[in-house]
């Protein structure tokens, strides 16, 4: 659940990260719709454009770590099969400029991601 409060108009970007090609996980990520430029490349890390882009001051993060098993559709995107563990880490971050949660996102992580060298 985002928290964000009911009725704010936000920007939903749903990404799958990659490593050589590899879909290492799935990212659904959640802001209040402020300024948002029609140039950025949101390809590109949303916390660089949350912080200097937009100018954002961070005071507050919650977050969970949960070691689960893939639904269906995660399977599918992560190409995976479903016995195989993935770590759903949800965080919440809260900004001097915003009253409540202004960013919420939620990364489903393969469990075998730190095996790799980036």
């Amino acid at each position: 659940m985002t928290e964000i409060p009911l009725g704010e108009n936000i920007l939903y970007i749903n990404r799958k990260r990659s490593v050589d090609g590899m879909v290492i996980a799935l990212e659904h990520a959640y802001f209040i719709h402020t300024d948002v430029s029609e140039s950025y490349d949101f390809h590109n890390s949303i916390a660089k454009y949350l912080f200097d882009h937009i100018k954002l001051h961070l005071y507050k993060i919650n977050h969970t770590i949960t070691k689960r098993k893939p639904s269906e559709e995660e399977c599918i995107l992560l190409e995976i099969s479903n016995d195989i563990d993935i770590i759903e880490l949800e965080r919440w971050s809260y900004m001097e400029e915003a009253e409540g949660v202004y960013f919420y996102v939620k990364l489903i992580i393969l469990t075998d991601i730190y095996s790799y060298s980036f």
